[in-house]
This record gives structure tokens, C-alpha cells and sequence, in this order.
């Protein structure tokens, strides 16, 4: 007997803070059962594959998580709290040019390289789960305007010390081999980027 899928009932908001959003979940499982669940949410955030000549843009990050160096791909949260991200919905249903605007801010940010959001195409989105729903919106885009010598020290502050290199496609694999890039979503995202066809623009 083919079974049905969950369906969810009603969620209600029990706590917040800036960045996240506990809720509890009613859910009618399968069987008929009803249970209830929690889930945080947090406002997505979005990740920039700049690439050309199979070089790939990335940075070396410091991150207090690991208390050590780590390799990331360029990239920020798109709202500054659940509250910001709560009125951008409110007000339009595609936020893919906020996404988008996003990705141009955080790469200049970070990386000194100044790209105009039109630049960027949408490649991914990485769900997190039922139980943190936080997206990670990944976009590409192909340049031929820096050099591959390009190396830049964003100003150093209190939460963030990174540094932008181009890194052939080898020396990519290599990095996540090793487990140098520790943010498991992105060395998925990252990786089927590289095997796809877009990546090959050279």
C-alpha cells in the first residue's frame, strides 16, 4: 500500500533572536499519528563561485569554530536579522535579486572584486534540513578582468581575517581531500560545480 507523505498541520513561533526562529510543529505522520516538532529557522545566506581559466576564487578565512585556518568560498548572510528577512517576504515572494545583490556585496567585501549582481548566475540551493531550515543560495559567475596572480587582504577586525587567492580546479580538489575546506555544504556545492559544464568556460 502506497503510504502518504507527512502532512503539517500548524507551526507557532516560540522564541527568536536576532539571526534565528524556534518553532514548534504540529505534523500528521503517515500512520495518521500526529506528533510535534521543532525546527530554528535562520535567514539564508549565499555562496559566489567566481572562476576562469580553471582557477576558482577562494578565500582563507580564520574561524573561530575550529580556532584555526580554513578555505571557504566567498560569501555572507543576506539579511541582517529574521526581521529583515521577514519583510522581504512579505513584500515579494523572489528574492533571487536580493540573492543576488548579496553575492555582489559579500564577494567586494571580501574579496576586493567589484561585479555588478546581473553577473552572477543562479547555480544551487543547499537545504539544511528539517530541523534548521537554513539555505544557502550558490551562485557562479565567469571573469577574465582579474589576474590570476590577484591576491588581496580584506581590513582584519574582530570576527573576520581573510585573505583571496585563485586556486586551480587540482589545487580545489586537493584542498578538500586534505579537509581543509571544513563547511561540508559548500565542498558538495563546490565539487559538483567544478564537474559541471558551466565550470568549463574558459
Amino acid at each position: 500500500m502506497r503510504r502518504r507523505p507527512n502532512s503539517r498541520r500548524e507551526f507557532r513561533e516560540i522564541a527568536r533572536t536576532k539571526l534565528f526562529r524556534l518553532f514548534e510543529e504540529e505534523v500528521e505522520l503517515p500512520n495518521g499519528e500526529i506528533r510535534m516538532f521543532e525546527f530554528v529557522e535562520r535567514s539564508p545566506g549565499v555562496r559566489a563561485l567566481m572562476f576562469q581559466s580553471h582557477h576558482l576564487l577562494i578565500n582563507r578565512e580564520w574561524r573561530s569554530e575550529f580556532n584555526s585556518w580554513d578555505w571557504r568560498l566567498p560569501g555572507g548572510r543576506v539579511f541582517e536579522s529574521i526581521e529583515e528577512y521577514d519583510t522581504a517576504r512579505k513584500s515579494s515572494s523572489d528574492l533571487s535579486d536580493l540573492n543576488r545583490r548579496a553575492v555582489s556585496r559579500e564577494v567586494r567585501e571580501e574579496t576586493g572584486v567589484v561585479t555588478d549582481p546581473s553577473e552572477w548566475s543562479f547555480f544551487a540551493t543547499s537545504v539544511a534540513g528539517a530541523t534548521i531550515r537554513w539555505d544557502l543560495h550558490y551562485f557562479s559567475t565567469h571573469t577574465d578582468r582579474i589576474p590570476l596572480t590577484y591576491h588581496w587582504k580584506a581590513p582584519e577586525t574582530a570576527e573576520e581575517q581573510t585573505e583571496t587567492f585563485w586556486k586551480s580546479f587540482d589545487e580545489i580538489h586537493r584542498i578538500i581531500e586534505s579537509g581543509e575546506m571544513r563547511e561540508d555544504r559548500s565542498v558538495v556545492q563546490t565539487l559538483k560545480f567544478l564537474a559541471s559544464s558551466a565550470s568549463q568556460t574558459l
